[in-house]
């Protein structure tokens, strides 16, 4: 026996016979083909079980898992308790059937406790809970990423459709895989997988030139709705009219431009108010040397806003004046807006806010560019 959990059963009801013996006193079953708990045993099915489970020591002792796995099988079918069920569980993981052991491990875990049963019984369910989680960490599992995304597809695994959602749990070793999708080729990968591995595996279907391949739904569209329609090429727009649309761009960025000046000027003139010291007789004190610096700098500043302001507003409302007649049929730009295709349409430059920030040269905008 392995394990310190089998250790203890066997401590409680000695070898491996009186083992048997003290398991089967619990109470008999029905040898039926249903497996049922042990409340109406034969002594004859009593004695098989025994048996069944003495040749499994022999065969698991010689490193005959397979047969020892058989032999446990046959005798927790015939005595449906958790302590024949941990022995098949243990034979199980030997032949590194890790994923068929957990199964196992949480069936013996979940058997109900039967009235009078003896204290074997309930340590080897404990034994059972134990062995779950140890074989959830040793289980390898598998997740498969297929491109193109979207396409769905169905995946083989060693000739066997995966029961559950991804990622698959498998056994450690070798795995075939295969991946096939409507209107592409099916791929076929050999994989290996050790114990406790995580590994994510990305398949390439390549198109089946024999099928067109489905239109795969847009990007956030739901899988069940309609399938999007293609989006109506745009018609290309006439020299004349890329022309006028260009002149209209650099009038609006203009007229941005002068907004821009015109804000920053009456802010910086603001300002420079604000800040000019109060000076008798235009007398003023060492002290207000800062503020008279600061004043004359911020009067600079709104000298060239505005002077610049008015240089872009003028160019603005000339290229949108000359412009316009260039194209009668394409209409203006507005500031923004998507374009055929996804583009974005030139933005004007508008300022939504000015915000005079703390500190004396600190001027905030907001608003589109």
């Amino acid at each position: 026996m392995l394990g310190n959990g089998y250790a203890r059963r066997r401590s409680l009801c000695g070898s491996a016979l009186s083992w048997l013996l003290c398991l089967a006193t619990a109470a008999p079953i029905t040898l039926v083909p249903t497996r049922s708990s042990a409340a109406d045993a034969t002594n004859g099915e009593r004695a098989v079980a025994r048996r069944l489970v003495g040749e499994g020591d022999a065969l698991f002792a010689g490193r005959n898992y397979a047969q020892a796995l058989e032999r446990y099988a046959e005798a927790y079918r015939v005595m449906h308790v958790p302590t024949v069920g941990v022995e098949v569980v243990k034979a199980q993981r030997a032949l590194g059937k890790l994923v068929e052991a957990t199964q196992t491990a949480r069936e013996v875990a979940a058997l109900p406790e039967q009235s009078g049963e003896p204290a074997v019984f309930n340590q080897a369910r404990l034994q059972a809970a134990h062995d779950v989680v140890t074989l959830s960490e040793m289980t390898p599992a598998l997740l498969v990423e297929v491109t193109p995304r979207g396409a769905p597809f169905a995946v083989w695994i060693d000739g066997v459709s995966p029961a559950g959602e991804a990622p698959f749990l498998l056994n450690p070793g070798a795995h075939q895989l295969r991946v096939s999708a409507d209107g592409y080729q099916s791929v076929e990968q050999a994989v290996t997988l050790r114990e406790g591995e995580r590994q994510t595996l990305t398949v390439q279907l390549p198109p089946d030139p024999a099928q067109a391949p489905p239109v795969l739904p847009a990007s956030g569209a739901s899988a069940t709705g309609a399938e999007p329609k293609p989006p109506t090429p745009a018609a290309a727009p006439p020299a004349s009219g890329a022309h006028a649309s260009r002149g209209r761009t650099l009038g609006w960025v203009g007229l941005g431009v002068a907004g821009v000046g015109v804000a920053v000027g009456t802010f910086a003139g603001i300002n420079a108010l604000q800040t000019k010291p109060d000076c008798p007789n235009d007398v003023c004190s060492p002290s207000q040397r800062n503020d008279i610096r600061n004043s004359k700098t911020m009067g600079t500043i709104a000298d060239i806003s505005f002077g610049v302001a008015i240089v872009a507003g003028a160019l603005g409302i000339w290229q949108l004046a000359t412009s316009s007649g260039d194209d009668s049929k394409s209409a203006a730009l507005p500031p923004t807006g998507p374009l055929a295709g996804g583009s974005e349409r030139p933005r004007a430059f508008q300022v939504t806010a000015v915000e005079l920030a703390p500190g004396p040269f600190e001027l905030r905008l907001s608003g589109c560019f």
